[in-house]
Parts: C-alpha cells; sequence; structure tokens
C-alpha cells in the first residue's frame, strides 16, 4: 500500500488554534492564495515562534533567499539533516503517520464460522525506522468476540484465529503509538513545551502528544470494517412435516439383519434431506429387507425406492414399492414350486444343466448370466404386484392419480450356494445397484443402468404403465452367479449424486474403490471400526448426514457384506 504525498507539517492549513474545521482556512492567518500571492516557504530552522502553537507568518519574508551551498566536505550531513524535513521516507514521526494512513485503509478480507482465519497487512509502505516506533499498543478485545486474535510484529499487523459466529459491519481497532528520536525532537521543541497540542492533517483529526524527553504518541481510534461469512450448514432449518398430512412417515429409518447360518449381513439407513426438512416435508425414499427363516439355503431380498420429489404422495409409493416386492418375492422364490426349478436353473442339481453352464464364458468380472425364465416369472409377477397396489391407493381418493405416487425402485434377491453365490436384480430410475469385488478382474459389476433425461434431476418412474409391460420388464432384469463379493450396494441418487456424479462412473472400479477405501471410512465414521452390528448400523445413518455441497436430497444406503470384510484396503489399491 503506498501512501499518499504527506503535505508540508507546518504548512498554513495545518494548525487551527480554536479547532476549526482544518479544510477551511483560519481567520486569523492570511491567505495567501486569495492574495494571488505565492505560498511563503517555511524553513523550520529559521522560523521564529512568538506563541508555542502557532506561527506569526507576517514577520516572514515573502521571498526567503536560497540557502547557499554547503561546502563540498560538510555536504553529506546537510543532505541528512534536511532528508528529515524532505523525505517523508527517512522521517520516523512520519513513518508513523504513515502507520496511521495504512489502519485508515485497512483492508480485512472476509472470514468464515469454522475455517481457520489469517491475515497479515503492512503498516509500513516505508519499511525504514521501524526500530524508531518505541510503543505500538492496540484494543484487542473487539476481535476476540468473535475468536480472532491481533497482534504486531515487525511492521505487520497479523490476526489470526477460528472464527466461532458471524459478522458484518466494522470494528473499532484503538492505536497507540510512540516515535523516539532525539533530532526530531530537536526540530519540534518549540511546538511542544511540555504541553498537548493539536494538528490537523489529510485525516480527521491525530492527536500528536510532545513530551521533552522527545517522545511522541498519535492516538486515533480506526473503524475497520470486518465481514465473517456464516456456516452454509447452519442455515439449513429443521422443520418438522404437517402432521395432518396423509401417510406420515419418520425422518430416519435403519435395520441391519445376519442371513441365517451365513457370515454375511445387511445393513440399510435412510434419512430425510435436508431440501426437504428446509421446507418442512417428508422422506420420500424408502427401504426395505426380507431375510428367510425358513432355511439356511434361502433366497433374501432387498429393495430401496426414492419417491419423486414432485409427487404429492410418492412417500408411499416408494413405501409399498419396497415392502410389496420383498414380500411377494420372498414367497415366491422360497416356495417348493419356485426353488427346485430355479436350482435346476442356476445349474446346482442336474449334470445336463451344470454342463450348459460350463460352457459359458465368464465375463471380467467374473460372473456368469444365468437364463432362467422360473426366476424371470417370479420376478414380473412380485413387480407387477406391487405396480398394482400402488395403483389401488391412487384410486381410493377421487382428486389423486397415479402420478402423486411415482417412485423408482432397485431390488435384489440373493442367495448362497455350496461353492457360489446367485444374484437376481430389478433397477428402473436413478441411484445405483452393483457388486463391489476388488480381487476380481474388473472389480464391480453394476446390476443395470441408470435412468436419466435431457435435463438434471429426471429419471423414470416404476409406476408408469408402459414399464411394467414384458418387453421394458425384460431389459432391466438380470440374473448372475459369482464365486463370491465384496459387497452389495443399493443406493438412491442421494449418495450416487456426490460420490458418483455421472452414469459413466458407476462402471469405474477406480471411483468404487475411492468410495470403499476413502468415503466410507470418512464420512461414516465407526462402520468399519464398530464391533457390533448395532453400532454399524448407527454409524450409517449418522453418516448419511455427510455434507457435500449442492447435494441435499434424501438419501438411502443399504450394504450386504460380511463384517470381517469391512476394511479400507491400505492406500486405497486394490487387493
Amino acid at each position: 500500500m503506498n501512501p499518499s504525498p504527506q503535505k508540508n507539517r507546518f504548512d498554513t492549513t495545518s494548525l487551527n488554534k480554536n479547532n476549526i474545521n482544518p479544510k477551511k482556512s483560519p481567520p486569523y492567518v492570511n491567505d495567501p492564495l486569495k492574495e494571488g500571492k505565492n505560498i511563503p516557504s517555511c524553513d523550520p530552522r529559521k522560523t521564529v515562534r512568538s506563541n508555542p502553537g502557532s506561527v506569526d507568518f507576517s514577520k516572514q519574508t515573502q521571498n526567503v533567499p536560497p540557502i547557499s551551498a554547503p561546502p563540498k566536505e560538510s555536504r553529506t550531513d546537510i543532505a541528512e539533516e534536511a532528508s528529515l524535513w524532505l523525505n517523508v521516507e527517512s522521517s520516523p514521526l512520519d513513518n508513523c503517520y504513515q502507520m496511521l494512513e495504512s489502519l485508515r485503509n485497512l483492508k480485512l478480507h472476509n472470514g468464515k464460522v469454522g475455517e481457520p482465519y489469517s491475515c497479515d497487512c503492512n503498516l509500513f509502505p516505508n519499511r525504514h525506522n521501524l526500530n524508531k516506533i518505541v510503543k505500538l499498543d492496540i484494543l484487542k478485545e473487539p476481535f476476540r468476540e468473535y475468536g480472532i486474535s491481533v497482534s504486531y510484529e515487525d511492521g505487520y499487523l497479523k490476526f489470526r484465529g477460528d472464527p466461532h459466529k458471524p459478522f458484518s459491519g466494522s470494528l473499532k481497532i484503538s492505536v497507540e503509538a510512540g516515535v523516539l528520536d532525539a533530532e526530531t525532537t530537536a526540530r519540534f521543541s518549540g511546538l511542544q513545551g511540555g504541553r498537548k497540542i493539536e494538528i490537523y492533517d489529510k485525516y480527521d483529526k491525530i492527536e500528536v502528544c510532545g513530551r521533552f524527553e522527545g517522545r511522541f504518541e498519535a492516538k486515533d481510534l480506526f473503524q475497520i470494517q470486518f465481514y465473517i461469512m456464516p456456516d452454509p450448514w447452519t442455515l439449513w432449518k429443521e422443520l418438522p412435516p404437517p402432521q395432518d398430512a396423509p401417510y406420515q412417515k419418520e425422518d430416519t429409518a435403519s435395520a441391519c439383519m445376519t442371513f441365517a447360518g451365513e457370515a454375511k449381513s445387511v445393513w440399510a439407513a435412510s434419512r430425510r434431506g435436508r431440501s426437504h426438512a428446509q421446507d418442512a416435508k417428508f422422506r420420500d425414499d424408502h427401504f426395505a429387507i426380507k431375510i428367510s427363516e425358513q432355511s439356511e439355503n434361502a433366497w433374501n431380498i432387498f429393495a430401496v425406492a426414492d419417491g419423486a420429489g414432485s409427487a404429492r404422495y410418492s412417500r408411499e409409493g416408494s413405501k409399498i414399492a419396497c415392502e410389496t416386492v420383498t414380500r411377494e418375492l420372498s414367497e415366491l422364490l422360497n416356495s417348493p414350486e419356485y426353488s427346485v426349478q430355479i436350482d435346476k436353473e442356476v445349474g446346482c442339481i442336474t449334470e445336463q444343466t451344470a454342463e450348459q453352464t460350463a460352457e459359458q464364458t465368464p465375463g471380467e468380472f467374473g460372473e456368469m448370466k444365468i437364463v432362467s425364465e422360473t426366476m424371470t416369472r417370479a420376478f414380473y409377477t412380485a413387480l407387477y404386484d406391487a405396480w398394482t397396489a400402488i395403483h389401488k391407493e391412487a384410486q381410493k381418493v377421487n382428486d389423486r392419480k397415479i402420478q402423486d405416487f411415482h417412485t423408482t425402485l432397485l431390488c435384489a434377491a440373493v442367495k448362497k450356494y455350496p461353492e457360489f453365490w446367485a444374484i437376481a436384480s430389478y433397477w428402473i430410475g436413478d441411484g445405483g445397484l452393483a457388486v463391489y469385488q476388488p480381487n476380481n478382474n474388473n472389480g464391480v459389476l453394476v446390476l443395470g443402468k441408470p435412468d436419466g433425461g435431457d435435463y438434471a434431476g429426471q429419471t423414470k418412474f416404476f409406476t408408469v404403465t408402459e414399464e411394467i409391460k414384458a418387453d421394458p420388464f425384460r431389459q432391466r432384469f438380470c440374473f448372475y452367479r459369482l464365486s463370491d463379493f465384496r459387497a452389495l450396494f443399493l443406493m438412491t441418487d442421494g449418495i450416487t449424486d456426490p460420490f458418483f456424479p455421472a452414469e459413466s462412473k458407476l462402471p469405474d472400479v477406480t471411483c468404487w474403490n475411492k468410495f470403499w477405501n476413502e468415503t466410507l471410512p470418512k464420512e461414516f465414521p465407526g462402520f468399519f471400526e464398530s464391533t457390533t452390528l448395532e453400532e454399524k448400523e448407527s454409524a450409517l445413518l449418522q453418516g448419511l448426514n455427510f455434507k457435500v455441497a449442492g447435494n441435499h436430497d434424501d438419501r438411502t444406503l443399504m450394504i450386504l457384506a460380511n463384517p470381517q470384510d469391512l476394511k479400507a484396503d491400505k492406500a486405497g489399491e486394490v487387493q
């Protein structure tokens, strides 16, 4: 910061005996500008002061003869002496004035609640004579109230701290600065006299106190503009939904279960998004889990759904879809009629089916796709029952339409065979449904494809009549068998949007490695480390409150895995 040029301290407009506005000429001083005369030069070494605190310019001649050139040998001494008055960069007192000017023009950059603050302000554009500034006391309390400390070091005013509350306005800084210089004291001895004087300058008012010891103290009060931005996450409101609205729903839900006779367990959690909480709306997401208790070698069903934000009762549509499809699929797949036939088609019972399966070539993931008409029929039947249940609910009241219940749906049926796992799935809408296994070649198997539209937030819904027809259904249905897997994920777009921001990222094993090794440990602390299933469930639910800018939708995440496998790989490497 370069200070504006300093004007002569002894200019006729610089002295005011009666506290008159410095912008107006004092009545007792002739104004040479109005008289059309040149401003008289003022040599402080020759000026006679009849009254301490004022100068009688009437006794001065209009034209002061120039000072004769000094002898050559003393030219250096005179130049150094003159520099105290002619070169403001060399005068300690003027350096102090520059410091006050810097304070007057001080600019602090904005702070933010919850983030460390650091700002260094150079008070001395001219770095000379800093050792002559013998005292600099700063009133720090106004900044301490907001978590900021103020210190002075080597010509810099330093602001440090951790702001803990927002602020917008100006804070006061009261400064006292002292200058000690014997030569400067001698030059101003006629103005001191051990008494306080007032000098009007370009500042509103600066008080300069002189004492015989040569100490000059400048006092001033500065208003410093300062702004601490609030933490944007604290601005979100948590408003409860209306209690008289139909289809009441909790803001959060979670569950954990273990397969009968199996090492794998499932954890699920769902949380209302900030955007819904801000507007006092319900959570539109839903999930359902159906673990068969009939047998250890049974089919277990999982589903998640995301109700359309623009649909009035989509929270009920997602609930009906999840709970109906899991219930119906569990009954069908574990019935003797279906289970025996599916086992044959999977290739577990008859030698002929096993030979047909062995002829298939495993994919990059190591998976083998299964063609099973029995499994296809079971899935279609369960999905049709869920679709019908939603339509019947929409017809109960005249003013309701099927569009009011629009929802997505992702569901999977999982069974452990002696030598492999079988997984069947159906996926419509956005979100994600995938198997993660870093030990295999590709590392991830995406069980379907997300439905995106031409605009952000667009997708397709399970409740649309065209989507329940046979051809669209078969395109969305998958059936695989795998030797093993690290985890099976079902999630709504409240999870995929912040961590898999593009559809092309879902099949990318690099993104999944990052999600497993970095995102889960960071955003869901305790999920890997907790020892009990219930603690992991709680950690999963708490982690859904993660903060990613621009992502405030409902969030639902379901993870099927062996608790022993819940750990991050070293250095994020694929094992």
